[in-house]
């Protein structure tokens, strides 16, 4: 009987099936996040070369400068932030560890980050452009929530989590099973109809038998219950195993008929001894009464 843990299978399965399945569906959503992630159709506001432009900000959230390149035009200028008691903010550079970095798009538009920003709290802020090109700032938690508040693209990236997750607890899992079945020295036990709990006395670690190999059949188990319970539970009783000593074919196989009672012929055609068969007796002629009588008339008449 296989006592493997079938767990480990399943979950490689289901990981595997998930990563296939969160990787089509991602690519399936892309085309509308991107619509969303666009900075001409998702912005907070849009600086005009030299402009300059006010918003409510908030506490703690990440704004970030773009400007639009192509074989042409590259970024331009700077940005400039300033709070509501004309401080200024200071500028960070682009970073992917922020969600600030290149964006491209099918319909082959390319935006850059120029700088970000994260304040410390709300308040009305002032941009100002120092560029010669229009510059969208985006605020990056809002377009974040936006994205996660779509159905599939939060359905896809939960997909591929799991199956990220799942495929290495597989492979831990499966390789734990195995150490703890290779290093595990409980012995074996049968259970009795009143509840009872018999040890047998036999370890696989010590006899070196391998997990899910077959040892004993039941009328030995058996056997061995009965003796164990008859020794006590004070006794130790050990079972030693040996292999098993097979001679030749024609040895080991018996011959038919060998459980007969009159023995084992050497021949497997039993010759029977030829049976005599009585003759007929012969039968004597009496003699002719009338020719005997004539014979005697003949020897008298002579005499």
């Amino acid at each position: 009987m296989d006592v493997r843990n079938p767990w480990p299978r399943r979950l490689l399965i289901i990981g595997a099936a998930s990563l296939v399945l969160g990787t089509i569906w991602m690519f399936s959503v892309m085309p509308d996040m991107s619509e969303q992630m666009h900075p001409e159709n998702n912005n907070l506001i849009v600086l005009a070369p030299g402009g300059t432009a006010s918003a409510d900000l908030v506490a703690d959230h990440i704004y970030a400068a773009y400007q639009k390149v192509d074989s042409t035009a590259d970024l331009d200028g700077e940005v400039l932030l300033v709070g509501p008691g004309g401080e200024s903010v200071s500028a960070e550079q682009p970073s992917l560890w922020v969600g600030v970095g290149r964006i491209e798009f099918d319909d082959g538009s390319v935006f850059e980050p120029l700088v970000w920003w994260e304040v410390d709290s709300d308040g009305n802020f002032t941009f100002e452009s120092n560029s010669n090109q229009t510059t969208w700032v985006i605020d990056q938690n809002a377009a974040s929530a936006a994205a996660l508040s779509d159905p599939g693209f939060a359905g896809a990236c939960f997909t591929l989590v799991l199956g990220t997750c799942l495929l290495p607890l597989s492979l831990l899992i499966r390789w734990s099973s195995r150490r703890s079945a290779a290093t595990s020295s409980q012995p074996l036990l049968l259970q009795t109809p009143d509840g009872r709990e018999v040890p047998l006395g036999i370890d696989p670690a010590s006899t070196g038998i391998e997990p899910g190999q077959a040892v004993l059949t039941t009328d030995q188990i058996y056997q061995l219950a009965r003796i164990r319970e008859r020794l006590g539970p004070d006794t130790t009783m050990e079972v030693q195993f040996a292999p098993l000593q097979t001679g030749s074919d024609e040895q080991a196989v018996a011959p038919p008929f060998a459980d007969r009672p009159d023995g084992i012929r050497s021949s497997s055609v039993l010759h029977l001894p030829p049976v005599e068969e009585d003759s007929p007796p012969e039968v004597q002629s009496e003699p002719d009464v009338d020719a005997a009588g004539t014979d005697a008339w003949k020897q008298w008449d002579k005499g």
